[in-house]
């Protein structure tokens, strides 16, 4: 291929509609592969449903906007200082949905365009509440953005160093990226500590035979989901509303247990919607 061709390709990368604004982060490989391919089969009845989803979603999401005002609660410290423990919890759950519909919309508008190229899209963002593993949070909630991730930062440094090493250098890049501010200092380094323990339950699990004890491995994770709520509190709601999180959610009495039960129940029911989903899969392949 001569540079001509390689320079049209990369500009063709570059300035793709569907993933300059708003769509997946697609590696570069999966984007030449589908047009050297050419071989678009537009089902024309799927794509205006797609459409016609994602658009009501973007609407749904614009009208939750309008009338929650989540980063203006955040930077008024005499408000969420007033505000009783069920309220916090309310706005802790709505900042999780809001997460959760904000990814769905921003990337899943551009998918149908992906899919009548024919190139292949990452998945969409699962339901927050149905993800109990911080590492099935990252694998789901930004697809593109893992697989980038996970192929050009994680293998290369796991492949010399390990994965501890993996994992902190992927999370230090993240910091980076977003600032470096001490609620994004807080996020990275909840996370890379939540992760470690997540590879260690495994361990554990797999040496000493674990695995048919769900209700043991579902305590072992409890605490984990508490974190990586907590860890999401400092980067969706800042440095100080997070802290005040941290209090709440470990060290309010009798809240903090009542949070740990309602999540071991939460750990349960995910449990049983991943076991759902393999099934499913299974037999909607054979």
């Amino acid at each position: 291929m001569s540079w001509y061709e390689d320079l049209k390709s990369l500009l063709a990368y570059t300035f793709y509609v569907p993933t300059m604004v708003t769509g997946f982060m697609v590696n570069y490989d999966k984007f030449k592969h589908a047009f050297e391919l050419n071989d678009n089969k537009l089902n024309i009845f799927q794509f205006i449903k797609d459409i016609c989803r994602f658009v009501f979603w973007v609407g749904f999401v614009d009208v939750a906007l309008y009338y929650n005002y989540s980063k203006a609660i955040q930077r008024n410290k005499y408000l969420m200082n007033s505000l009783d423990t069920q309220t916090l919890f309310g706005i802790c759950l709505t900042m999780g949905y809001i997460l959760f519909f904000k990814h769905l919309t921003f990337y899943g508008i551009s998918k149908p365009f992906l899919e009548a190229d024919n190139v292949e899209s990452p998945s969409l963002p699962k339901c927050v509440l149905s993800i109990y593993r911080l590492s099935d949070f990252w694998r789901t909630i930004n697809n593109g953005q893992y697989r980038f991730m996970v192929k050009y930062f994680y293998k290369p440094l796991a492949t010399h160093y390990g994965r501890t090493i993996a994992s902190a250098g992927v999370f230090s890049y993240l910091c980076i990226w977003h600032g470096s501010y001490p609620d994004i200092i807080m996020w990275c380094l909840i996370n890379f500590f939540v992760l470690s323990m997540e590879r260690l339950i495994d361990f554990v699990v797999i040496s000493y035979d674990f695995s048919a004890y769900r209700r043991l491995q579902a305590a072992f994770h409890t605490p984990l989901w508490l974190l990586n709520i907590l860890s999401h509190m400092y980067f969706l709601m800042g440095f100080d509303t997070g802290n005040q999180y941290f209090k709440v959610l470990c060290f309010s009495w009798p809240w903090t247990l009542i949070t740990l039960f309602g999540l071991y129940c939460g750990v349960e029911v995910s449990m049983e919607i991943t076991n759902f989903r393999a099934t499913y899969n299974k037999h909607k392949e054979e």
